[in-house]
């Protein structure tokens, strides 16, 4: 993969080394104005804000590796929020997203694993 001086394993680590921040970190289109990644971030960050407040009333310890993926999905979304932010980012992503998609990006809806339940992104 060519290098982009991005630094994106923060996105690596929560959501997958070929997760595409435009699909499977904000579920947008690659085609997004810079309005609509700020309000992608703002509904995912919401999102995981809730789903932190569930653990804490369900007496998650804060400690436990549900809690830590949580967290760190939360830095992968402040990273996407940086970098499809930023012009001269967003234009340095774009130019390796393909190499770094592979066979294609998963295009899920992103979603967390808490307990029994899958607590997907953006329905919230």
């Amino acid at each position: 993969m060519p290098s982009s001086g991005l630094n994106l394993s923060s996105v690596n680590e929560a959501f997958g080394e070929k997760a595409d921040l435009y699909t499977d970190v904000l579920a947008i289109r690659p085609n997004a104005s810079t309005d609509q990644i700020q309000q992608a971030y703002f509904t995912r960050r919401d999102e995981l804000f809730h789903v932190l407040a569930q653990m804490d009333q369900r007496g998650v310890d804060a400690n436990s590796q549900k809690r830590y993926h949580v967290e760190r999905q939360m830095d992968g979304v402040v990273m996407a929020l940086r970098v499809l932010g930023d012009p001269d980012a967003r234009m340095r992503y774009d130019s390796i997203r393909d190499d770094r998609l592979g066979d294609g990006a998963l295009g899920t809806t992103p979603s967390l694993s808490y307990g029994q339940e899958d607590v997907p992104l953006g329905t919230g």
